[in-house]
């Protein structure tokens, strides 16, 4: 695999969109026809067909879901419409170029007078930071100043030329950055591939996937298949989740569990992703040179900063093979990119681009709702006064965004008898959002880097996008005058926190460590060096956690899923010793991974967190909600037995297995109550222990009739 350079001209050019202004210099540059090209680019073919392809089968999936069809139904309705669109589009699409916006090569440093007062401002507030607990109101004023004035300096400079790009390295010359790129691109799969984390959010997710896999005719489930069970989903919008349908999609195919396929087929193709759309982001913001260079920067931060479980690192390679990871890693730097593109140069391609983007956002998560309108709008904006293009091309963003708006309305106006979509934050926002970088030295340089952006970042167009991003995030979602409102209505409580994914962090930090690229343009050697000396300080002191260490449940080595050997067997184990319908009793990290696999249509006690926003309180079910958070915590020995809640649970559930870890406590009393309803004696299995039931099929029978 190759990132190339940017597309040769060849063919004509697709005719500007909506608010197009006079002919700019990336104007004059033709595009490629899809298919006509030989010359053509094929990693940027490559990723049209990924947005476009994932677009239509999340239309596809939504309108299946919508009508009651199936797997089966949605697929062949994806087909269909791949085809229209392959046939309407062949030979009029212009393909993707990866050339810098116009002016997107100027930026010059301030003037040392200039530049100290921000530069002293941001160091000031991350020492403060470091040190004592600002109040947030005055956080929040000091980032947007910082912000709004790098944002209006990088407007109002008027640099040396407009089309002069920055002269070649010569230390790292083009033909070792392309391998370099080749290679970067191989190593960020690899440690995907051997990075090993188990994460019950898993179960949340591939639960729906194993089971569409399973019942593919069957139609696409309205209810939480979680429990096993007919409960309404906890979101309206789950069901328009189409990135886990079509996980179940390959599950299905493949004849394979879910976490095979995330680990084998998704994975090495997300994870060539993830660099592909940050190089697509920063080659559209910065000249060639600059955009290599820094693009390793982002993949090493991308692969350093673990300091909490919210980091972005977190969600990159290490979970790349979830939805809301491939919005934040994958869907944000290329809904950004297309549109600034289209808000520079007004080409319908790029509208559609981004629309589709938008489209894909809604089928990765339900955060894709809120966050898709806004980055849209964020992106031509930016690529607007980049260009100083006209400003009625910012308009096109409501179309573009219809999808997710249109899904987002519905969602508030069906949702209000539903548990927590309307929740307000129960955190201040500072601990909110201090959560997303690790307390301490993490908090305060990541925020004094993201201060300094809007004014010491290489290109014009990195810094319009770091002060246009800060801004929005600040002023309009996290504003300690109506964040609980943004709360209420734009984003729910419950995910509140992930208002700082509208900021492409790792691009921010990632420009703010290559201001010298800039100062130094008739020493290039100089900027490359000063870049390099940053990025490595900055990786070795502000990282409390790295994202490959043990402290952060990563172990390396080849596994056939992202599970412990040891847990994916006892599930398996249980899944194969009792019938479809059946109940278990197990701790989280057994329990959660059950549902998740083929054939696994078992009703089980996940984790706490998922229980808490299940029907269960939704309908007031107080009691049954601490039978099975108490089930969780004794199974794992981290709680006393309880017998009466025990006893209730074998009573009113079809209980089959029980599983607990080898110190559960009151282990003679649990084996005198299990032995008064059937099961039989523990053995040891897996580092577990294992009590199964004495199937009684007319005793089953009777009570699942009288339930």
């Amino acid at each position: 695999m190759e990132i190339p350079e940017e597309a040769d001209p060849g063919s004509p050019s697709e005719s500007p969109g909506p608010g197009a202004g006079p002919a700019s210099v990336a104007d004059a540059v033709p595009d490629h026809a899809l298919g006509e090209t030989p010359g053509a680019p094929r990693i940027w073919i490559a990723l049209d067909v990924v947005v476009l392809g994932f677009a239509l089968f999340t239309l596809a999936q939504n309108l299946t879901w919508a009508l009651g069809g199936s797997l089966v139904a949605a697929c062949g309705l994806f087909v269909a419409a791949s085809v229209v669109a392959v046939i309407a589009l062949r030979g009029r699409w212009a393909s993707l170029e990866a050339a810098p916006l116009p002016r997107a090569e100027e930026a010059t440093l301030p003037a040392p007078w200039v530049a100290a007062v921000p530069i002293v401002a941001a160091l000031g507030l991350g020492v403060a930071v470091a040190l004592v607990r600002l109040p947030y109101p005055i956080l929040w004023a000091a980032v947007s100043c910082l912000a709004a004035g790098g944002l209006v300096f990088a407007l109002r400079q008027r640099p040396e030329s407009a089309e002069r790009p920055p002269p070649p390295s010569p230390v790292v010359a083009p033909g070792l950055r392309r391998g370099g790129l080749v290679l970067l691109a191989a190593a960020a799969v690899v440690v995907a591939i051997l990075a090993q984390r188990s994460d019950p959010d898993d179960c949340h997710y591939l639960q729906r996937a194993s089971a569409v896999a399973d019942a593919p005719g069957e139609p696409l489930p309205h209810h939480q298949t979680l429990f096993g069970g007919e409960d309404p989903l906890p979101y309206p919008t789950f069901g328009m989740v189409s990135y886990h349908d079509l996980v179940g999609v390959a599950a299905w195919l493949t004849r394979s569990d879910p976490f095979v396929v995330s680990a084998w087929v998704l994975l090495p193709i997300l994870s060539l992703l993830v660099v592909v759309s940050h190089a697509f982001l920063l080659r559209t913001l910065a000249p060639r040179p600059w955009a290599d260079l820094l693009l390793v920067v982002v993949v090493a931060l991308l692969l350093a900063d673990a300091s909490t479980h919210r980091t972005f690192a977190n969600f990159a390679f290490i979970r790349i093979w979830q939805g809301k990871s491939i919005l934040l890693h994958i869907a944000t730097p290329l809904l950004f990119a297309f549109g600034a593109r289209f808000g520079a140069r007004g080409r319908w391609a790029d509208l559609v681009r981004t629309a589709a983007v938008e489209i894909g956002m809604v089928g990765l998560t339900s955060t894709g709702i809120w966050i898709a309108p806004i980055v849209a709008f964020a992106g031509m904006a930016c690529g607007v006064v980049t260009a100083r293009a006209r400003w009625m091309r910012v308009l096109a963003s409501v179309p573009a965004s219809g999808y997710a708006i249109g899904v987002g309305l519905w969602a508030v106006a069906s949702s209000v008898r539903l548990l927590d979509y309307r929740r307000i934050v129960d955190d201040d926002v500072l601990t909110i959002i201090e959560a997303s970088f690790g307390p301490g030295l993490p908090f305060a340089a990541w925020i004094a880097a993201l201060a300094l952006a809007p004014w010491l970042a290489p290109s014009r167009g990195l810094r319009v996008l770091a002060g246009a991003s800060i801004l929005v995030v600040f002023v309009f979602l996290a504003n300690p005058l109506i964040s609980r409102h943004v709360a209420r209505y734009v984003t729910s409580g419950v995910v509140y926190w992930r208002l700082v994914w509208l900021i492409p962090s790792a691009v921010v930090v990632a420009s703010v460590l290559g201001a010298g690229l800039s100062a130094a343009r008739d020493r290039p050697w100089a900027g490359e060096l000063s870049l390099a000396l940053a990025a490595a300080l900055f990786i070795a002191l502000v990282p409390r956690i790295y994202v490959l260490s043990e402290s952060n449940w990563v172990r390396l080595g080849l596994a056939a899923s992202k599970l412990k050997p040891a847990h994916a067997s006892l599930a398996r184990h249980v899944i194969a010793s009792i019938p479809e319908g059946g109940e278990v009793v197990a701790p989280p990290e057994i329990a959660w991974i059950i549902p998740a696999l083929r054939g696994g249509r078992i009703s089980v006690a996940p984790k706490t967190n998922l229980i808490r926003h299940t029907v269960l309180r939704q309908r007031g079910d107080a009691a049954e909600h601490e039978r099975l958070r108490w089930s969780l915590d004794y199974a794992a020995g981290r709680a006393p037995l309880r017998g009466e809640l025990l006893e209730r649970l074998l009573r009113d559930h079809r209980v089959l297995v029980v599983i607990t870890s080898l110190n559960v406590q009151d282990r003679g009393e649990l084996e005198r109550i299990l032995e008064g309803h059937e099961f039989g004696g523990a053995t040891e299995r897996d580092g577990y222990l294992v009590w199964l039931r004495a199937p009684d099929a007319e005793r089953d029978a009777e009570r699942s009739g009288g339930e």
